[in-house]
């Protein structure tokens, strides 16, 4: 599916950032456990580059998932956008159960 502006749908749109965004998660939740289990393997505390380091995989994964999905640029925009969109929605979740869990 070769994507252009020209003859994208809203239903390929969708579909496509579903896929980069669920891929991204997927991928960031591996790479989430490995560091978890690095650090608790080695009796370190979290390293201050480990969020950085998640981000980053989430949008590379995104993006890859994107271009090669999509075919062009546009793939590789959308899938970038999705992943770091990922990060954040992830993390906001994340914190409103932290948040009501202790209240």
């Amino acid at each position: 599916m070769n994507l252009s502006l020209d003859v994208i749908t809203w239903e390929t749109m969708i579909m496509l950032i579903s896929v980069c965004a669920l891929s991204a998660y997927a991928g960031t939740e591996v790479v989430r456990q490995l560091l978890n289990g690095w650090t608790r393997h080695s009796k370190k505390e979290k390293a201050w580059w480990q969020a950085g380091v998640l981000k980053s995989v989430s949008v590379v994964l995104g993006g890859a998932a994107g271009y090669f999905l999509g075919e062009s640029l546009l793939g590789l925009v959308v899938g970038v956008g999705a992943g770091g969109i990922t990060t954040s929605v992830v993390g906001a979740v994340k914190a409103r159960i932290k948040g009501a869990g202790s209240a």
